[in-house]
């Protein structure tokens, strides 16, 4: 059964439902970490009805794995892309996007506006206005993006 079959049933007790989790991987590459954000924006969108939020998701996912794409990993050898989603029916949305690679140069990471002849930056600060919270950390090797989303009850599918 599908998320949506699921959500679509409506046939469950809330209090049963507060917490669904989810983690999908694959390698640091254009096409295929593409395919992985909209898998997982795919997940997330089945919980809610509001179509600029599920833009929103897929703007901020897509910048974050696009970001492990071009920066992460030496051109010529990438590595691991993994996104971890949780959904909490009712409140909110999480996304941590992890990768192996190189880091931020140094953390906190300072995000700000680019000046428009700038080449790039613009993606985390595009996250940055859209997710409730953004956090980036180094946890041992890894960097972890946690891009986290409050959701209005009014934008989750609602059972009848």
């Amino acid at each position: 059964m599908t998320p949506t079959q699921f959500l679509e049933q409506c046939e469950y007790d809330e209090s049963e439902i507060e917490l669904m989790s989810f983690r999908l991987s694959t390698q640091a590459l254009p096409q295929s970490s593409r395919l992985l954000a909209k898998a997982a924006v795919g997940i997330a969108s089945d919980a809610i009805t509001d179509q600029e939020l599920r833009y929103n998701l897929d703007l901020v996912v897509f910048e974050a794995c696009a970001n492990v794409v071009r920066h992460a990993y030496p051109e010529h050898d990438p590595g691991l892309l993994c996104i971890e989603l949780e959904v909490a029916t009712g409140k909110f949305i999480r996304f941590r996007v992890l990768d192996w690679g190189k880091g931020f140069p140094e953390l906190p990471v300072k995000i700000s506006n680019p000046p428009p002849e700038s080449e790039s930056g613009r993606g985390l600060f595009i996250v940055s206005q859209l997710a409730t919270d953004l956090a980036i950390t180094r946890e041992d090797d890894t960097t972890v993006v946690t891009i986290t989303l409050n959701v209005r009850e009014d934008q989750w599918i609602q059972c009848e």
